[in-house]
């Protein structure tokens, strides 16, 4: 009988990091924890930030697996390496599995002596089977949507497809209601996340996440959706999915659900300025049903960084996207790219923009090529760090256009520090120590 551990490993080890601030609830694993689950196998999710101070070691020794998986994003795979290798020095019999978005492309980047299997596609049913072939199950592996295993110590990479999300059985939420009031975002608490779609119809030149799912987009039925909701066991449900506000007939229809069904929950998603100032009318209901915060992709502050990104919008669009919501109730966050070709000047402009348009909510992230995009074939000659766990938007990665990278980490440093201030006038963050936060973040700017 084979017992499986799932590993959810910690997103950072700097003094910089944004636990407690957004904790997020880890969907990805406890999907494979209910495929498993629904086939009797003995699975236990463990989960490093949630179950510390407990280290891998003691819960290899308490639970005895004989098989692992862990899955990660880019940042996460150095923690996931040194995690395989700790596990196959406690017992190298133990069939070690690794997962997530960063392995769908970056396989080979994977492949060690300490893993036997990366499965690449978002078919949790191959987890299912590897257990099942453990047991002596006669399974083909070849057949297993995208797998990557060993035939006399020689990788065999099976070809991938995408995954119809509709085929997905609804999550056990054993794991989330264990551990519910350590999930949050911002001032949210607590939050349980669902997806309704894998990838994006989008193709934002910036963006890792259109290529998910072999970047073929896929939704579930919005009747499915609305009856997962209604059943979980928290007021705050978090869509995660990269662009919820995909199609007005479906939003629509989800709202009428919601009301029909009589849910009385707040709601988080991600949304575009397109969509959002052309459906005014759709806006103003989500609000009603309660929604709390849209996450919008502003990006720029000028139309030359939005036209580089592909955005397909106009810096007017954001502006009216913004008063819009503002108008109507629903919190802005407003998400932003600090580019690689910034002078001086356009870190001034960013800030005096936000300003400006009243923007009370903001999240900064440097301009960073992934690993496995077509983004990071254009900066390869440009790339100056190894380490991945830097990898993680709030490190210069690739060499800026111009000026030194010392110089570029000033620059952000002031704008930071000044966006905190302004968040401290607007009392946008009243539930933080701002003080505290200000000071970890030079502490950790200058560092670099």
């Amino acid at each position: 009988m084979q017992k499986v551990l799932l590993i959810n490993p910690e997103e950072s080890r700097t003094i910089w990091t944004l636990s407690g601030i957004i904790d997020d609830e880890p969907l990805d694993l406890e999907m494979i924890y209910t495929v498993l689950k629904n086939d009797n196998i003995d699975v236990k999710i463990f989960d490093v930030q949630r179950d510390a101070p407990k280290k891998i070691s003691e819960v290899l020794k308490e639970y005895k697996p004989t098989i692992t998986y862990i899955n990660g994003v880019v940042k996460q795979v150095p923690f996931i390496k040194e995690y395989n290798q700790l596990i196959k020095k406690f017992d190298n019999s133990i069939k070690t599995i690794v997962g997530g978005n960063y392995a769908e492309y970056n396989y080979e980047y994977l492949f060690s002596d300490d893993l036997d299997y990366i499965a690449r596609s978002y078919e949790p049913s191959v987890i299912t089977d590897i257990v099942k072939y453990a047991d002596g199950v006669k399974i083909d592996l070849s057949n297993l949507n995208g797998l990557c295993y060993k035939e006399s110590n020689k990788w065999i990479i099976n070809g991938i497809k995408p995954v119809d999300i509709n085929k997905l059985p609804i999550i056990n939420r054993e794991f989330f209601n264990q551990y519910k009031e350590t999930f949050k975002y911002l001032d949210i608490k607590p939050v349980a996340h669902i997806r309704t779609a894998y990838s994006c119809l989008n193709k934002c030149e910036f963006c890792y996440r259109t290529m998910l799912n072999c970047g073929e987009y896929t939704e579930r039925t919005i009747e499915s959706v609305v009856e997962e909701i209604k059943n979980i066991e928290c007021e705050n449900i978090y869509i995660i999915d990269d662009n919820f506000l995909t199609n007005r007939e479906r939003i629509l229809k989800f709202i009428e659900l919601i009301k029909k069904n009589k849910i009385n929950k707040k709601f988080i998603s991600y949304g575009r300025v397109d969509f959002i100032i052309k459906n005014e009318d759709i806006i103003k209901q989500l609000k009603e049903i309660g929604w709390i915060y849209l996450l919008v992709g502003i990006e720029a502050s000028n139309d030359k960084y939005l036209g580089k990104y592909n955005k397909l919008i106009s810096i007017s669009d954001s502006e009216m996207c913004i008063n819009m919501l503002e108008k109507i109730g629903i919190r802005c966050m407003g998400m932003m790219i600090i580019d690689l070709d910034f002078t001086s000047k356009d870190f001034k402009n960013i800030y005096n923009w936000i300003k400006r348009v009243g923007l009370k909510r903001f999240a900064m992230s440097i301009y960073t090529p992934l690993p496995g995009s077509k983004l990071y074939e254009k900066y390869k000659d440009k790339i100056i760090v190894k380490d991945l766990t830097k990898f993680d938007f709030i490190h210069v990665v690739a060499k800026p256009t111009n000026m030194s990278v010392l110089r570029f980490y000033w620059n952000y440093y002031i704008l930071v520090i000044k966006l905190f201030n302004l968040a401290n006038k607007y009392g946008t963050y009243d539930y933080l120590d701002i003080n505290k936060w200000k000071k970890a973040y030079t502490k950790f700017l200058f560092k670099h």
